[in-house]
Parts: structure tokens; sequence; C-alpha cells
């Protein structure tokens, strides 16, 4: 499983770094740019996106050419991240090395996830977001003590 593991991670990053560059991550770059000068986003500049996005990777906005790189380098790993914490808290439990596989496979190779994750940072920081608000959520019903309610 680590070397499967691995070996999607490398080809991730291959799509990232192959891919051409789409209109959207100079705009990302920029936003996120005059975010460290000090700038507030739909006040000062406009900006069309959550606003946690340009906060995230502002701190990667102003290395030119590579914050692309850096940029789609965090996405991936924001993926990864995201993969692990599906794989940690449900299909680990599975016990079925089949089904982790299989479920491994259809994560790395949909064509969406290898086309636009790295490229459009909206939709990596997105998919972390909905994926950490599942977990919470699970594991928020399936509390013993329901008090909450």
């Amino acid at each position: 499983m680590k070397l499967l593991l691995i070996v999607f991670f490398l080809m991730v990053l291959a799509f990232a770094i192959i891919r051409p560059v789409n209109p959207d991550e100079p705009y990302y770059t920029i936003s996120s740019s005059l975010v460290m000068e000090g700038k507030a986003p739909y006040i000062d500049f406009l900006f069309h996106h959550m606003p946690l996005t340009i906060y995230i990777y502002s701190v990667i906005s102003n290395y030119g050419y590579w914050s692309l790189v850096l940029g789609r380098f965090l996405s991936v790993i924001f993926i990864f991240i995201s993969f692990f914490l599906i794989y940690t808290n449900f299909i680990q439990s599975l016990n079925d090395k089949k089904l982790i596989f299989l479920f491994t496979i259809l994560f790395f190779t949909n064509g969406f996830f290898l086309d636009w994750t790295s490229v459009i940072r909206v939709y990596s920081l997105s998919i972390l977001l909905l994926t950490s608000g599942i977990i919470f959520f699970h594991f928020y019903i399936t509390k013993e003590n329901k008090e909450f309610y």
C-alpha cells in the first residue's frame, strides 16, 4: 500500500507539473500577493472565490513563477491530506484489502481530480474542507453523549 501511495503521489505531482498554466492561477497568485500587501479581498480588489483560498496560498505568492509551482504542490498536499483523512477514519476499518485497494485506485484516477484539482486551487481546498466537515459531522452524530441535540 505504501508503494502504491508513493506511485500515486508521484503521478499526481507529474500531472500537476505538466499541466499548462490555467488563467485562474495567475489570478490567485496576484490576489494572494495583494493580501500579503495588506489589502482586503472584495474591498480593495475584486475576488470572486472564497477568501480563505487566497489567505492560505498567500504565503507562497511572492516567488514569481515558483508561486505557480508551489501552489500546485500545496494543492497536491491538500488532496493527499483529504485522502488520508478519509482513509484513516472510514476506509481503513473495512479490513478488506480489495476494497481499500479499489478505493485508492478510484480516488487517485478520477479524471476531474487529475486534471483540475492541482491547478484550480479552490477545488483542492474545497475538497479538504468538505472532507474535514464530513468527518467532524460523522463523529458528532455518532457520539454517545447526545446532549447537544
